[in-house]
């Protein structure tokens, strides 16, 4: 059995899906895009409904909402999720005053989708528990202290372990936020974990917080950020990456990371030609 993870090019946006070994559907943010910036706009609930066979997400999590991780929003419905995880701490009042005012209708579907998810979980839905994903731990981080006056450091900080494999997929966070995780003991043993890191806030320069790296050494680095960009931190990530960087390549939409069970090689790919990592 494998535990896989896809990482959609959605441009300025983040939206991640994981199927775990026993075929659950978890899904990390919502983002869209368009090929290349142009075209029809590609959805990822929609492609997972046509072309993985997904009816239904058995957890979906928002990292934080700002209008680029919650632009296919209008899908959700559509995918029934079972489970919502989202910053649940912040306010109505926090979320308005964090996002312009031309994104008001996206934060207001958020908002009522927010109300609803209230219930209790029972154990069986519980994705805490690794025996209801095949033996997978998916495990998030909520940082709650940062000035609320910039979301992006509420956003929540996902680990995902299975066959002796971390993968780490973060939110927006900025140095503030890394900084109050980096004070709990049980982060920085996930931290220490890490095969593959998507880098946070797309690869940006104010996602990238140095302290990080004095417990992570990952093998991979994703980054979403185009290299054209004068924010893009690429450099520095490869610096740290043991097999290398991983910058986006622009003529695909997703990245695929697979981690086999024990007894087999544990095989990192993508989808690019040419990248591919052993351990």
């Amino acid at each position: 059995m494998t535990l896989s993870l896809t990482v959609w090019d959605v441009q300025h946006g983040s939206a991640s899906h994981i199927r775990t070994p026993n075929g659950r559907d978890v899904v990390i943010d919502l983002g869209t895009g368009r090929a290349n910036g142009y075209g029809r706009e590609f959805s990822p609930l929609r492609h997972l409904r046509a072309n993985y066979g997904v009816s239904y997400i058995d957890k979906l999590i928002i990292t934080h909402p700002h209008r680029d991780h919650l632009d296919d929003i209008g899908q959700f419905d559509a995918m029934s999720p079972r489970v919502l995880e989202r910053p649940t701490h912040l306010t109505a009042v926090d979320i308005r005053g964090g996002n312009r005012a031309i994104d008001t209708s996206i934060i207001n579907q958020y908002l009522e989708i927010n109300a609803r998810y209230t219930a209790p979980l029972s154990p069986g839905q519980d994705p805490a528990i690794p025996e209801n994903n095949g033996g997978a731990q998916i495990v998030t981080f909520h940082p709650t202290q940062c000035a609320r006056d910039n979301l992006n450091n509420h956003s929540i900080v996902t680990f995902v372990e299975y066959a002796n494999s971390t993968i780490l997929v973060p939110g927006d966070n900025e140095a503030a936020s890394w900084r109050e995780l980096l004070q709990d003991p049980v982060f920085r043993m996930w931290l220490k974990k890490v095969d593959i890191l998507v880098a946070p806030h797309h690869g940006r320069e104010a996602g990238y917080c140095p302290d990080l790296f004095g417990l992570c050494s990952p093998y991979l680095v994703i980054v979403s950020d185009g290299p054209e960009t004068d924010t893009n931190a690429a450099d520095r990530y490869h610096r740290h990456a043991k097999g290398g960087g991983f910058p986006r390549a622009r003529s695909t939409r997703r990245r695929n990371a697979g981690c086999s069970p024990p007894g087999a090689t544990g095989l990192f790919t993508s989808n690019c030609p040419g990248v591919v990592r052993r351990r």
